[in-house]
């Protein structure tokens, strides 16, 4: 007998019902289907998917090939932040050294939002590289081979003279312009939402972006992809920039709606203006971001390039490579610690990671796990980069295209997702587009309902941070891992960084940049600006429509993930902030309660001391005498905390028992909290309260 069939005869395979039949037994009075996931914004999933849960999705049966994105292959990209030109460019030569493919030129926040020299009293060089002229931008590139590397440009609003600098550069060297190969962060809606925005005075829940409207911002757009489809194919010069509706607090559903209304709108008012779906597609890049939630990562990115195929369709569009988005994604920015213990950052990225090649990213950015890009050191950008090499090289992810295909909790997550944003589609549509529900609030209404649910769960623990809500380092004692060095590259960057502008001939610059004003080619005009040494942020005034403004209801807004912690801990630096936890019985139920304050009261930056399990009261009353603490913690059975609340009657210091409320005691100004509980609510409340007599 062939010795497979022997051992299943020995072993049958159990049924479905055979084994929901064991789990229910093992569940001891639960429900199976407690175990559901009961996803933010959906309907509840099954906790076990089987082959029969994807036998009728649409996608796997209909859905053509070209949704599968990257067939296996994805491309490094290095984001280049630091503050000087010069360095970035030996940044970027280091990373093209060492199998990146593609850098990306993130420029400093004054040049991003077009701002003047020394306007708010802004230093160049924060955030980002300082390039706020050609002669910078040629700093910034020295070295670097035009025909062969891949240059991203994340330039915000000065994304019109970052073009130019580029062109003008290679026609300085001789490169042929069809060879240039990048991206530019060209996003119509981005500049809707962001340019010199501010809060109405009069109204808080207002936002203002002056001198820039809908007509201007997309005429302009189809201008350069117009020029850059003649002149310069292999760039890529328009952004659908899908992040910030990440960071600022949506579901995986709720964002991928919003993703796709982006790119609904931008594709129907270019279509208005001559770009057709095809070159549309060719112009454009989606960026996203990607966190460590796995699965749900990898089948958001599955269900957007699903969503992208099924709008190109409706477009009409049928050529294979339009049907397909070039995805580049950046490791999440909300679910990291900026602040403490940055090194548990490499374990959420390293998960984005695997989760954005899994899901078919195009290309990715890992962020380096240091808290501010423009101090990072070389390791932590090595780090950054190895993560990759070894995501490709050891765990061979290039090899196989869609390894989560057919995976039934991913492909049924897939479909899940990709359904409730393709509806949440048709409200947007319904009520005008993306830029409508911006304009009247609609759009912020659905982001904030799932952001503050996060955030709930973040404070109340259901949601996990390593490092941040649960398993802090005891080693730390409260006191931050990140150790920004002395701003001495800005400094450098900010004396006489715009000590030109003084020698530069006015007039002839100034006539330059009034000719390109008047109209006439964009990008011909932009060169001529720089070459008669306009500032970046001169360039990209001058055909802003002046008196119009574009009123909305989307604040930039950014939710980091359990921050609230952060906060607590870093409000106790520099101050003695003792909890003694007292164990006031010895049994399994008190040394639960004990591990839990403990996980909390080192989340919240408190010195935990625990000198010995205390049966006895006036072993604590001694300890508390002696220690000073600021905080203790009551660990022992429920019936038990009235008897110890009354001796330490006179005890000057606020008491926190392990437990549900019990009123009589909140009386006597014992604070109550439990798992499950908003234990940022409790420990605020704790801390903002000071000591008082338990």
């Amino acid at each position: 007998m062939d010795e497979r069939l022997r051992f299943a005869d020995e072993f049958p395979v159990p049924s479905l019902d055979a084994w929901r039949e064991k789990v229910e037994r093992d569940l001891r009075g639960r429900d199976y289907a407690d175990l559901a996931w009961n996803a933010p914004d959906g309907a509840p999933i099954e906790p076990l998917a089987t082959r029969a849960t994807i036998e009728n999705l649409p996608h796997l049966a209909a859905a053509p090939q070209s949704w599968l994105g990257s067939h296996g292959a994805w491309r490094i990209r290095e984001l280049i932040v630091t503050s000087e030109p010069s360095a970035a460019a030996e940044q970027a030569r280091n990373a093209l050294e060492n199998d990146v493919a593609e850098i990306e030129l993130c420029f400093d926040d004054l040049s991003r939002d077009a701002r003047e020299p020394g306007e708010n009293d802004e230093a160049p060089g924060v955030s980002g590289i300082a390039i706020h002229s050609l002669e910078d931008f040629r700093a910034a590139i020295e070295g670097i081979d035009l025909a062969r590397a891949h240059i991203g440009i994340s330039a915000g609003e000065t994304a019109l003279p970052a073009l130019a600098y580029l062109v003008e550069v290679a026609s300085e060297r001789g490169a042929s312009l069809d060879a240039l190969h990048g991206d530019i962060d060209f996003d119509p809606i981005s500049r809707l939402t962001q340019r010199q925005a501010g809060f109405d005075p009069n109204d808080d829940d207002v936002v203002v972006s002056t001198c820039t409207s809908i007509d201007h911002v997309f005429g302009e757009s189809a201008d350069v992809i117009r020029w850059c489809a003649e002149h310069a194919p292999g760039i890529r010069p328009l952004t659908l920039d899908a992040q910030g509706y990440h960071l600022s607090g949506a579901s995986p559903a709720r964002e991928l709606e919003c993703a796709i209304a982006h790119v609904v709108d931008v594709a129907r008012r270019l279509a208005e203006r001559g770009i057709d779906f095809d070159a549309f597609a060719r112009a454009s890049t989606v960026r996203m971001q990607v966190s460590h939630e796995l699965l749900t990562c990898i089948a958001k990115l599955r269900a957007f390039r699903l969503l992208w195929a099924k709008v190109a369709h409706a477009f009409g569009c049928n050529d294979p490579a339009s049907m397909r988005p070039n995805l580049s994604c950046v490791t999440s920015g909300r679910s990291r610690s900026y602040r403490y213990d940055t090194r548990t950052n490499l374990l959420r990225t390293t998960l984005a990671g695997f989760a954005a090649i899994t899901g078919g990213c195009d290309s990715l950015a890992i962020v380096p796990f240091e808290e501010d890009p423009s101090h990072q050191d070389d390791q932590a950008r090595r780090l950054a980069r190895q993560q990759q090499l070894l995501l490709r090289d050891e765990s061979y992810l290039d090899a196989v295209a869609d390894p989560a295909g057919g995976s039934f909790a991913i492909e049924a997550l897939t479909h899940r997702l990709a359904e409730a944003a393709w509806n949440g589609l048709q409200r947007i549509e319904h009520g005008g587009g993306l830029c409508e529900s911006i304009r009247d609030g609609s759009l912020f209404s659905i982001v904030v309902e799932t952001a503050e649910a996060r955030t709930r769960e973040f404070a109340s623990r259901q949601r996990v941070l390593v490092g941040i809500n649960r398993y802090v380092d005891p080693e730390l004692e409260g006191e931050s891992t990140h150790r920004p060095q002395a701003e001495t590259a800005i400094d450098r960057v900010t004396r006489g960084h715009f000590a030109w502008l003084d020698s530069r001939d006015e007039e002839s610059t100034m006539s330059a940049v009034d000719a390109f004003a008047r109209g006439g080619d964009l990008v011909s005009g932009a060169r001529a600006a720089a070459r008669a040494s306009a500032t970046s942020a001169e360039i990209a005034m001058a055909r802003w429509p002046r008196g119009e403004h574009f009123r909305h209801r989307f604040p930039p807004i950014a939710l980091l993930d359990g921050d609230e912690f952060e906060e607590l801990r870093e409000g106790r630096e520099g101050e003695p902030s003792i909890a003694i936890i007292a164990q006031l019985t010895v049994n399994r139920e008190t040394r639960a309660r004990a591990a839990f304050a403990r996980s909390i009261l080192r989340a919240a930056g408190y010195d935990v001391r625990e000198p010995d399990p205390y049966n006895r009261i006036d072993s604590l009353i001694d300890a508390i005498s002696e220690i000073g603490p600021q905080l203790v913690t009551l660990c022992g059975d429920d019936d038990g905390y009235a008897a110890a609340v009354e001796r330490l009657e006179g005890v000057r210091c606020a008491v926190l028992a392990i437990g549900p409320d019990q009123p009589k005691l909140q009386a006597h100004g014992v604070a109550f909290v439990e798992d499950g509980a908003d234990v940022i609510a409790v420990l605020t409340a704790l801390a903002h309260g000071g000591n008082h007599e338990a």
